[in-house]
């Protein structure tokens, strides 16, 4: 930003494998990181551009390297909607940060 660059972040998506099993807690921390995350970045002013890696989970990439079959005891939920498109708090927590940006 000091050099008069305008800055883009993409591809933005939560690795949440790390994260409790729960869904909803799995969720919330996902929120949390995306909101955290944001809140920081969103300082600088020549932040133009946010874009997550895909929209819904039905479709990150995560799941092309998530367990599959008998191993699999979770599917990834890092974006902001379900797999039915659905809200979830990620969106709430990326919306928060957007809606508080100062620049």
């Amino acid at each position: 930003a000091a050099r008069d660059v305008d800055l883009y972040i993409t591809e933005l998506d939560v690795n949440d494998e790390a994260f409790p099993a729960e869904t909803a807690a799995r969720d919330a921390a996902v929120a949390a990181r995306y909101e955290t995350f944001l809140t920081r970045v969103l300082q600088q002013p020549r932040v133009r551009v946010v874009i997550t890696w895909q929209l819904s989970d039905r479709y990150t990439w995560y799941r092309s390297i998530a367990p599959s079959g008998e191993d699999a005891t979770r599917l990834p939920r890092p974006l902001p909607f379900d797999d039915a498109l659905q809200r979830k708090p990620a969106w709430g927590a990326i919306a928060r940060a957007l809606n508080r940006r100062t620049a």
